[in-house]
């Protein structure tokens, strides 16, 4: 009798590790599959409807990003005043061998900051005002410049100079005449003493600062 019982457990075990292995297996496959399909005349992103698509001219172009012949779409959603006869993406199109939705989600421009097309430059698939997408550069922590503006989150930096901006680390950046912290100027900093600390603290040679606020 324990020796039915016995193998009956092992059968039950080796049972449950083969619908394991399947479901693994299952999800590997969809893993390697873009975010978006068509499905009985309905196109989805990421298992949601969205749109009436113009299922014969639509493309997944990847990195969130398809269009048909009348729209382009940023994870599902219309992008509004983007012609998408000339709408491209300036990177390796779908499908990508290291694809990892993690790594996009940890903060890579292509998902959640900067996208430079042929023809226009959008900060979370939305057109960043007057970028120059030819000249266009990103200097991390959400900032950028081009020949004639600097930016932040996708908003154009007011009378900041765009030339020797670059970024310091922990939401700080910096000019010729000026230090920034968060987009916004952080008063009476000394760009050619300013040095970061940490946790969010940083000096120069006259004062101490805490998030872009002068502590004394």
């Amino acid at each position: 009798m324990k020796t039915h019982r016995s193998l009956g457990n092992i059968l039950r075990t080796l049972l449950v590790c083969l619908l394991l292995q399947g479901s693994v297996a299952i999800v590997k496959a969809q893993s390697q599959q873009g975010d978006y399909f068509v499905e009985n005349g309905i196109a989805f992103y990421r298992g949601e409807p969205f749109g009436n698509v113009d299922l014969p001219t639509f493309i997944e172009l990847g990195f969130g990003y398809a269009k048909d012949r009348y729209n382009v779409y940023f994870r599902g959603e219309i992008m509004e005043f983007v012609d998408p006869l000339t709408f491209r993406l300036k990177v390796p199109q779908w499908p990508q061998p290291d694809y990892d939705d993690s790594y996009y989600d940890s903060g890579d421009y292509r998902r959640s900051g900067y996208m430079v097309t042929s023809n226009a430059v959008l900060f979370r698939g939305r057109i960043v005002e007057k970028a120059n997408p030819d000249s266009f550069k990103e200097l991390g922590g959400e900032y950028a410049r081009d020949t004639f503006r600097a930016y932040y989150m996708g908003r154009i930096m007011e009378n900041a100079n765009p030339d020797a901006l670059h970024y310091l680390g922990e939401g700080y950046a910096a000019n010729t005449f000026r230090v920034y912290y968060m987009g916004k100027i952080v008063e009476q900093a000394n760009p050619d003493s300013f040095k970061l600390l940490q946790n969010g603290y940083a000096e120069d040679t006259f004062h101490t600062y805490y998030r872009g606020k002068k502590v004394n």
